[in-house]
């Protein structure tokens, strides 16, 4: 059940790492470079990572102190992940670099997604305790 529960998960960080991995000149040149785009998609990736991080680690019985600590224990592995992803973009790909700020959009990224998570997972409490009384 464990990694029943964080499958998805695991499928987002396939795709993030096949993502980052790939060659530069595989993504379309921009005439004009939009400031700031890069960060963006960077965080992006990252939010749902997050999320289903947090959801996995709470669906699952195994380990209960994954349980009580999602939140920490999903910002933690899932920063490590995206400094291991710089550095494998560092040692394995020569037209890309290791990028301090791609890093620094990562955490962002995965703070976004800890706090839209924890947003949305009162937002239905709230929702279905107005229910529960109609």
């Amino acid at each position: 059940m464990f990694h029943r529960a964080l499958l998805k998960s695991y499928i987002i960080a396939a795709i993030i790492i096949v993502l980052c991995l790939l060659p530069g000149q595989t993504f379309p040149k921009v005439e004009q470079p939009i400031i700031g785009l890069d960060k963006l998609v960077h965080i992006l990736m990252y939010v749902p990572l997050a999320w289903t991080m947090v959801f996995g680690f709470k669906l699952q019985k195994r380990h209960p102190k994954l349980t009580e600590k999602a939140f920490l224990y999903t910002f933690v592995i899932a920063s490590a992940y995206g400094a291991f992803i710089e550095l494998l973009q560092f040692a394995l790909t020569p037209d890309r670099a290791a990028e301090l700020w791609d890093f620094v959009a990562d955490v962002a990224g995965v703070l976004l997604g800890l706090l839209t998570y924890k947003i949305g997972e009162k937002l239905i409490l709230f929702w279905n305790k107005i229910f529960k009384k109609s």
